[in-house]
């Protein structure tokens, strides 16, 4: 197996540099898809308020309002929550965020990062023969998937490892620009 200034010194294979670029713009898109549906829940929360009171607290304190959509499973009136979700996934759709096809119950946050994770298992794969381990590349990625914190160092490694190389075309990944910023438009 090579040491990472073995790898750092290499060049970077094709697959680990389209892996890469697949992580970043997953990464990317799921941020930005979250953000969007996690700011329509909130809106729905704060119309219709829902409370941490499946487990209430031991201390007798009121239950806490629930402000994000991954702790919807927190309140106990199931049948608040099955409308919120409905409510959510309507303006989603209304919004252009969720496409009008997209299955009842599904969240585009949730693709979006099922997107990114499905990318950085591909890197993971790619890296492994560049890595040089004594393994497939399925095992490989089966050992690193069994500890997170090593998971998600490897990702970041192999990040840092592309982004700092001369390969890396920061060309490929275009600076939005803001609005009122753009050629003919007037601010």
């Amino acid at each position: 197996m090579k040491t990472v200034a073995e790898l750092a010194a290499s060049p970077i294979p094709y697959g680990v540099i389209s892996g890469c670029n697949a992580v970043l713009m997953a990464t990317a898109y799921a941020r930005v898809m979250r953000e969007k549906v996690d700011a329509v829940y909130l809106e729905v929360l704060n119309e219709c308020p829902l409370y941490a009171d499946r487990y209430p607290p031991e201390d007798g304190s009121p239950p806490a309002k629930i402000v994000s959509p991954n702790r919807l499973y927190l309140s106990k009136d199931d049948a608040a929550v099955a409308e919120t979700i409905r409510e959510a996934q309507a303006r989603l759709r209304e919004r252009g965020v969720a496409k009008p096809d997209l299955p009842e119950g599904h969240c585009p946050a949730l693709l979006a990062e099922n997107v990114q994770m499905t990318a950085e298992h591909i890197l993971i794969q790619c890296a492994a023969e560049w890595f040089d381990v004594p393994m497939t590349p399925d095992e490989f990625l089966d050992r690193i998937t069994d500890d997170m914190d090593r998971y998600h160092a490897l990702i970041d490694l192999l990040l840092k490892l592309y982004v700092n190389s001369p390969q890396f075309d920061p060309k490929a990944f275009p600076v939005p620009v803001a609005v009122g910023q753009a050629k003919g438009v007037a601010s």
